[in-house]
């Protein structure tokens, strides 16, 4: 899992969100689940209140 803030789109948008993207794993929930807690945890420890994803770090790169 990859994940960042998008400090210039939180500002203009007045949002603390994290993005995660790049989420890969073996076939396992507790191992997924474990993964998004890790990425919650770190944004929350960056002042963020919300994760978002999976999408691009930023704008331009569109995650379908």
């Amino acid at each position: 899992i990859l994940t960042g803030i998008h400090h210039a789109y939180n500002a203009l948008r007045g949002e603390r969100t994290a993005r995660f993207t790049c989420l890969e794993s073996v076939d396992d929930r507790a191992v997924v689940n474990a993964l998004m807690r890790f990425a919650e945890q770190r944004a929350r420890e960056n002042g963020m209140n919300r994760i978002v994803g999976p999408m691009g770090l930023s704008d331009s790169i569109p995650m379908y």
